[in-house]
């Protein structure tokens, strides 16, 4: 299945650093085939590799309390810490959990959140142990 990526994530998702993609719906299963894609559906759309899909959880993602969204957050802080809740497979991340999370996904300075993705299909690096969602 197609798994495209805009062309600021293509380094991170080359090097190994952007470790799981975050996919609204349900259509993910482990053992499927992922063609990953930077520019999909456009005439320069090149594949980056195929990589099997190793975990599927269910991801939600909310936004916390609305007085703290006119915060400024400095780009040395924590990527989303305070701002957004986020639960793997029913089990509410910290907030080092939850940066962690952000990192992995490529997100590597404060930004919004565009919407509530349902699945998380994480690419062959082996998750974190101990962490609730296995990040690594």
């Amino acid at each position: 299945m197609l798994l495209g990526f805009k062309d600021r994530f293509e380094p991170m998702v080359l090097d190994g650093s952007k470790t799981h993609s975050i996919r609204e719906g349900d259509r993910w299963r482990v053992g499927f085939r992922a063609d990953l894609y930077v520019r999909p559906r456009q005439k320069d759309m090149r594949l980056l590799f195929r990589a099997p899909v190793v975990r599927v959880e269910t991801v939600e993602i909310w936004m916390r309390s609305a007085s703290i969204l006119g915060q400024v957050v400095a780009v040395d802080q924590p990527v989303y810490c305070g701002i957004i809740g986020i639960a793997i497979a029913g089990e509410t991340l910290t907030d080092d959990e939850a940066n962690l999370l952000a990192w992995n996904d490529g997100f590597r300075t404060a930004g919004p959140v565009r919407r509530a993705p349902a699945a998380i299909a994480q690419a062959p690096s082996p998750g974190r142990k101990g962490s609730p969602a296995g990040l690594s």
